[in-house]
């Protein structure tokens, strides 16, 4: 996957696989540039800089990656063709096989981020399957990872046996940790990882 953070993408296009795009590529933290003459609703809340108008070949200036989603073909192939003149890297929308780098559906869970990529078969797929992982995942997860991620440090510094200190780590995320999180919220959590690396400490 690419590092696309802080770097300029060119999203060419206002519609809906754009505004897809412009999710991810926010996720990733790009400098994004959308334009279209038309731009769906969600990607104008977004804040992104949006350029309200045909594509135009200076709009390729400083970009890294630029991404082909308008709804005709000839525009798609001339951006395509300029970018490749100019070594831009290229993710065609409308046809994945044509173009440089895929980008996969991507979802953040507080701390955790979740890829799909389902080999440039269908985008519409893996962005259903991404967000059918943040479901089965639920707010817990992210409650638990949260809470033992600061004492990660802590464990490292206080068990110096490394076989106990992975015992503690998968304490930490077992089934007993998830239920007394359910059960008793996250205040029962870090009592209950404390008194595990208590005891991880005297083994």
């Amino acid at each position: 996957m690419l590092n696309l953070a802080g770097r300029r993408v060119l999203v060419a296009g206002g519609g809906r696989v754009a505004a897809r795009r412009v999710a991810d590529l926010l996720d990733a933290k790009a400098e994004i540039v959308v334009v279209a003459p038309v731009i769906d609703p969600k990607i104008q809340s977004t804040g992104v800089q949006i350029r309200l108008r045909g594509y135009q070949t200076d709009d390729l200036e400083g970009v890294y990656l630029a991404i082909v989603a308008t709804d005709d073909p000839q525009v798609n192939d001339r951006i395509a063709s300029e970018a490749a003149e100019r070594r831009i890297l290229v993710n065609r929308a409308d046809d994945a096989e044509r173009g440089d780098v895929s980008i996969p559906a991507h979802r953040r869970v507080g701390p955790i981020a979740l890829t799909v990529s389902t080999g440039a078969a269908s985008g519409t797929a893996g962005a259903a399957l991404a967000d059918l992982m943040v479901e089965a995942i639920g707010e817990n997860w992210p409650v638990l990872l949260e809470v033992i991620g600061p004492m990660r440090a802590e464990a490292r510094q206080r068990v110096t046996d490394a076989a106990a200190r992975q015992r503690l780590y998968k304490r930490w995320v077992d089934a007993e940790a998830m239920s007394i999180l359910r059960s008793g919220g996250r205040a029962a959590l870090i009592d209950h990882c404390r008194e595990l690396l208590a005891k991880a400490v005297d083994e």
